[in-house]
């Protein structure tokens, strides 16, 4: 399913202890999508030695609604976003699940300050970004690192 105006670049498996698995899709960002449920995730996207790319989580939220994707977010303002990964789910309680479990697992830096608590500012510096597990693909395998 291709709910983005952009043409999918793959995709983004990640599984976790337990079994459960996520598979993202991705797109370039920017992008403007359809009006489905999902959970999203936003990533930076490096290269290894090898040339492979790796994608950094920065940021993980759930919508009901992916058409209003909100550009303001802390990270994206600092440059810190190349990539979205998409996953389509219609139930709001499996969305809030998902969303709290690759938070609990991932971390993201922007999840940590945004929104911003009142009298508070969320500024990420590229440079200023905390190490984060890698995915890195290879022959359409994830490999975390």
């Amino acid at each position: 399913m291709n709910c983005a105006d952009r043409e999918k670049l793959g995709t983004l498996p990640m599984t976790f202890d337990g079994g459960r698995r996520y598979v993202f899709d991705l797109y370039p960002w920017p992008a403007h999508f359809t009006a489905i449920g999902a959970v999203f995730a936003l990533t930076r996207v490096s290269r290894d030695s090898r040339k492979r790319p790796q994608h950094q989580v920065m940021y993980v939220k759930e919508t009901d609604n992916l058409s209003c994707f909100p550009s303001d977010f802390a990270c994206m303002l600092a440059g810190l976003v190349d990539c979205v990964g998409v996953i389509p789910v219609a139930s709001g309680s499996v969305r809030h699940r998902v969303e709290a479990e690759l938070r609990s697992r991932l971390d993201p830096p922007c999840n940590r300050c945004w929104p911003p608590a009142p009298g508070k500012s969320c500024l990420l510096e590229a440079n200023a970004v905390p190490e984060l597990p890698l995915f890195v693909m290879e022959n359409g395998q994830v490999l975390v690192r």
